[in-house]
């Protein structure tokens, strides 16, 4: 898993879509300094700080706790992509990437036969479990796991990778119909 921060040069498709499903590189507030440049040399202290250090920690969660979880682990393999989520946070071809759209409905997606997640604005500022929880979401969704809209595999394997508390019994597939982040509604798309 890599992080599409400014510099990074992957540049996704997003032919044929519109801004609310585009994938974007975080952007330079968000990721407030430059990871392919010189660290800033005075502390940085605004929002984009915030939320990239949310970011972080939702990443430093992953790496240290979850992707070494034996269930978290077995409950992936038992996808369709038969994968365990260390093998599928540690490919490198699959992207985080970013959305900020206004009218978003959505915490994060996977389009659909890609590796390329999006992570929305709105989920970082809900804090790093919330963002932690919606990338193993979408890693479950590139490990094959259905976007149907009345399909949860995605959404319980919450339960297995330390995520129990983010389960959200109203979260299906992403691609069929997903729930507005606070609202507790479904929307069709």
């Amino acid at each position: 898993m890599r992080l599409n921060l400014r510099g990074s040069g992957h540049q996704p498709d997003n032919t044929d879509f519109t801004p609310q499903w585009w994938i974007n590189p975080f952007p330079p507030f968000v990721a407030y300094w430059d990871p392919y440049g010189p660290k800033p040399t005075k502390p940085v202290d605004n929002l984009g700080k915030t939320m990239f250090d949310i970011l972080m920690s939702a990443v430093r969660y992953l790496d240290l706790k979850v992707q070494q979880h034996t269930p978290c682990n077995e409950c992936f393999r038992r996808l369709p992509g038969k994968r365990s989520f260390k093998e599928v946070y540690n490919d490198p071809d699959v992207w985080i990437n970013y959305n900020g759209a206004f009218n978003a409905t959505y915490a994060g997606f996977t389009r659909k036969g890609s590796k390329e997640i999006v992570i929305h604005s709105t989920s970082i500022m809900k804090g790093h479990l919330f963002v932690a929880a919606t990338l193993v979401h979408e890693m479950a969704h590139v490990n094959g796991a259905s976007g149907s809209g009345i399909d949860q595999s995605a959404e319980k394997t919450l339960k297995a990778c330390l995520l129990p508390q983010m389960f959200n019994p109203n979260v299906y597939g992403a691609i069929d119909r997903f729930v507005r982040p606070g609202s507790g509604g479904t929307v069709p798309v």
